[in-house]
């Protein structure tokens, strides 16, 4: 999950090394892979862009990559950095001829470039998440960022930025403004950025799940800036470079 790596501090890292992260979520968000994949897909090709080497930052059990590769032409190189040995152990018996994990963060990378690297929910949990993004930027020529909106009126009437700290971690919380001026200060040039919301992933199960719902896909669907802002339950996905893009290597 997240690459903490240098910028990480005892306290809060422990609970991804321990299996406590791994307990509370049962299966590390596993079963959000093949809908953030979709979304990944979706962006890039917006944007016309056919990368032959992609990494993950804090790439989990390794599920998006997975997805990922399957839907992208042979050749393509996959990279998924883990610093937390639950989820690596897992992403690391998933390995193949184009798919490879590295346990450590990949904000120390030093080798060339990555085409595109995916940072899916993972600035949120990371102590110096400032320092963290600027270490970032060096490191791939485009970014796809996943940011969780954590803050709405609905969440702060119902004390959700605290339940995601002890649920999942969160220890940053953002609304679609703040999470754009975060890429943007760190010396990020948003290329695209797009609503995603839970109600786009597959339907609740259950009738109650469902009538539940309803206000949220309405509203998502009407008007998806003033959902996130008032019910919430969106993320920010964002396509975006560093303000000085790295240099191709020569042919």
């Amino acid at each position: 999950m997240p690459a903490l790596g240098r910028t990480g501090r005892v306290g809060f890292i422990q609970r991804y090394q321990d299996g406590e992260y791994l307990s509370r979520t049962q299966d590390w968000h596993e079963g959000d892979a093949a809908w953030k994949a979709a979304r990944v897909r979706e962006i890039l090709d917006a944007a016309g862009l056919a990368p032959r080497r992609v990494a993950d930052a804090g790439c989990g059990t390794g599920g998006v990559l997975v997805q990922l590769q399957a839907t992208m032409p042979p050749g393509v190189e996959l990279t998924g950095f883990e610093v937390a040995e639950p989820a690596f152990r897992v992403a690391a018996a998933r390995a193949n001829a184009g798919l490879r994990f590295v346990h450590g963060g990949v904000e120390e990378h030093r080798g060339e470039p990555f085409d595109v690297l995916l940072a899916m929910d993972v600035f949120e949990h990371v102590p110096d998440y400032l320092g963290f993004l600027e270490l970032l930027r060096p490191v791939a020529r485009r970014f796809v960022f996943h940011v969780p909106l954590d803050l709405s009126i609905k969440s702060l009437l119902t004390g959700l930025p605290m339940h995601r700290r002890r649920s999942v971690g969160h220890l940053h919380y953002f609304d679609a403004d703040t999470a754009r001026a975060t890429l943007e200060d760190c010396g990020y040039r948003v290329l695209d950025a797009r609503f995603t919301h839970a109600v786009m992933q597959p339907p609740p199960a259950t009738w109650k799940q469902r009538v539940r719902r309803l206000p949220d896909r309405l509203l998502y669907a009407a008007r998806p800036a003033l959902c996130a802002r008032v019910l919430g339950g969106c993320s920010l996905l964002v396509l975006a470079e560093p303000d000085e893009v790295p240099a191709l290597s020569p042919a």
